[in-house]
């Protein structure tokens, strides 16, 4: 059985099930939390590399008159969301891509992103890009697109249509692993078995 139709027989277990809804509320809630959490830490690192920069440009531009310093606060407050943009991106993209499928948030929470088709494969560059674009989407639009995740019953939102990915806790992603372990054991030692025999 492939990998696809394990994950669509989990799925269907879960939706079958009577604690389905609470599993799925769980999972849910989880995101939602390892969410806020990452977006803490984007936060806090943008706050300090603000910080960093504003004290380096306000030693430099102390000793200049008044005008080019209203210009220039003009300016920093322009490259304070150029640069929350670019730390949102590259918090999420190289987080899922070192990460293994996992931001800060997530491994926090025991959560942790997969590919929909198949889920032992890790993630590539191209599928952390995509989930970070739909990251970044949903923040130009003041996070609303996310609320898509709490209306729809797979819970997938913009970012995992975006990247073709889900996210799953990993008690689902380790009994995935041992499910398709176990059918792949059998196959070997027929295979054995039929070479000496």
């Amino acid at each position: 059985m492939s990998t696809n139709n394990k994950l669509s027989e989990i799925y269907d277990y879960y939706k079958k099930s009577k604690a389905a809804k609470k599993v799925r509320q769980d999972r849910l809630r989880k995101r939602f939390y390892a969410f806020i959490l990452d977006i803490y830490i984007v936060v806090f690192a943008n706050k300090a590399l603000t910080f960093i920069w504003l004290s380096f440009v306000n030693n430099f531009i102390s000793n200049i008159s008044t005008s080019p310093k209203v210009s220039s606060m003009a300016f920093q407050s322009q490259t304070t969301q150029l640069s929350l943009a670019i730390m949102f991106f590259s918090y999420f993209f190289f987080s899922y891509y070192l990460g293994n499928g996992q931001t800060l948030g997530k491994a926090f929470f025991k959560l942790k992103v997969v590919k929909s088709h198949n889920v032992t494969e890790p993630l590539s560059a191209l599928d952390c890009f995509g989930r970070s674009i739909g990251y970044v989407f949903a923040n130009l639009l003041f996070f609303l697109p996310l609320v898509i995740n709490f209306l729809r019953h797979d819970q997938k939102g913009v970012q995992d249509f975006i990247s073709q990915t889900h996210v799953i806790s990993t008690e689902e992603f380790a009994y995935a692993l041992a499910e398709i372990q176990a059918e792949s054991e059998p196959v070997e030692e027929v295979e054995q078995i039929s070479l000496f025999g």
